[in-house]
């Protein structure tokens, strides 16, 4: 059974091959990328750059086709924009680029402006962002997600005088920016981001603690900004559940997620073989038992309310989904397909839950309202996909791919039909997306 436990907190390196754009809906029926133009107004380098940056964001979303800009209307200065130029040349929306953070929005089928802005970010590829985000909003209706951050963990290739390494990396979304979190002296696995503040939850595993309490896999906090790292369980905690069943240690404390609002944390400890669910108020102390330990409870997630926990559990002879509320009461079966199901997740915006699957040899990243129903796989592969995480917004969900002894991270639509590799340094595993962190 330890090993069983061992294995289901190792199995979450994971790569995908390679995935082509294809359509993308935001819900209900198929829809066409919608064509738009990106024009900068001024020919300083930072317009331009920000003008590559918000169509790169924007074509990466799978909602929208980038027109090509090589046309008379690129010379158009901002006191007479002929529409009809940009019209016939396909594109549906036209959006001017002023300055590198003042902005202009038209529809080029009716000439209307949608949306005369600006933005206050002062580093340069945020401030780009920032203005993909609202042009997609506008458009879309829905909240943008270029602004945000991705924490993963990296794998750096050893050589013939060191191991491989380990070791967590925070990214913009879209791969820049690119900072190293922890070093490599110690193993970091599963991160996962709360859905406010800059604290990620994680699993270290540090065989060569001097407190015998932190060796082997432990549940451990890290500030994404101070790189602080700190225990979730402290020692008198892990005595105190030890003595609790009688003198039995804790094997391991592991899958480690962080209530919406940061102040507490869920996670899975391993006793005597088996594994339960507990809660841990980590700023007042106190550590709560939520579930019995007669079987292999598993990969707690906080709803988005923080009134209910989803996790996995073998109580009925599989691996399944299930929910309950916060405090532990009113237990209940979500999925009820094939296969076994692990890592659930709930959406930020209350109405999904992600999970991963397997069945038959293959893996999938699944999604599936709140009540189970609904099942639907969004991705697969003959290769391991695991690991999902939601995007701020709720459309999208990265996953971690594993191909042998690679492995990446990749990023698919709620539908299943707009996936894409996200390009890291390293080997990447394991991600977390996160809200923004930075305001300038």
């Amino acid at each position: 059974m330890l090993k069983k436990l061992i294995s289901v907190v190792l199995s979450m390196h994971v790569l995908v091959t390679t995935v082509s754009a294809i359509k993308i809906e935001i819900a209900g029926g198929n829809v066409e990328p919608e064509p738009i133009a990106i024009v900068g107004l001024e020919e300083d380098a930072e317009t331009q750059e920000a003008v590559l940056i918000i169509s790169n964001d924007l074509e990466r979303s799978g909602l929208f086709r980038v027109v090509n800009q090589s046309c008379e209307a690129c010379t158009i200065k901002l006191n007479g924009p002929q529409i009809q130029h940009w019209k016939q040349s396909g594109a549906r929306y036209l959006l001017l680029m002023h300055k590198a953070r003042e902005f202009t929005l038209l529809d080029t089928t009716t000439g209307t402006v949608l949306l005369k802005s600006s933005t206050r970010k002062r580093d340069k590829r945020r401030a780009a962002h920032d203005v993909a985000d609202q042009t997609f909003k506008r458009i879309t209706n829905e909240d943008g997600y270029f602004n945000t951050h991705v924490v993963y963990v990296e794998t750096v290739p050893g050589t013939k005088a060191t191991k491989r390494r380990t070791r967590l990396v925070l990214i913009d979304q879209d791969g820049f920016n690119r900072t190293v979190l922890t070093d490599s002296k110690k193993l970091y696995l599963t991160p996962r981001a709360s859905d406010r503040g800059s604290r990620i939850a994680c699993v270290v595993i540090d065989d060569n603690a001097e407190n015998r309490w932190q060796r082997g896999a432990s549940a451990q906090i890290v500030d994404v900004i101070t790189k602080f790292t700190t225990g979730i369980l402290t020692q008198s905690m892990l005595k105190a559940l030890s003595d609790k069943y009688r003198g039995h240690p804790v094997q391991m404390s592991y899958a480690p997620r962080l209530s919406p609002d940061g102040s507490k944390a869920v996670l899975a400890i391993a006793i005597g073989g088996n594994s339960a669910i507990y809660e841990v108020d980590y700023e007042m102390g106190r550590v709560k038992q939520l579930t019995e330990l007669r079987c292999t409870d598993t990969s707690p997630s906080y709803s988005h309310d923080g009134k209910h926990i989803v996790f996995t559990s073998d109580r009925a002879g599989k691996e399944a989904v299930y929910r309950m509320k916060a405090d532990g009461s009113d237990i209940e079966r979500l999925s009820q397909g094939e296969g076994k199901y692990s890592q659930p997740v709930c959406s930020p915006r209350g109405d999904l839950i992600a999970f991963t699957k397997q069945h038959r040899g293959r893996f999938y990243i699944g999604i599936m309202k709140v009540d189970g129903t609904g099942e639907r796989l969004i991705a697969s592969g003959s290769i391991v996909v695991e690991a999902p995480s939601w995007a701020p917004n709720g459309q999208y969900v990265l996953y971690a791919v594993t191909h042998g002894t690679q492995s990446k991270i990749a990023k698919v639509d709620i539908t299943g039909h707009h996936t894409e590799i996200i390009v890291t340094k390293y080997d990447a595993s394991s991600p977390t997306w996160m809200q923004a962190l930075f305001t300038d």
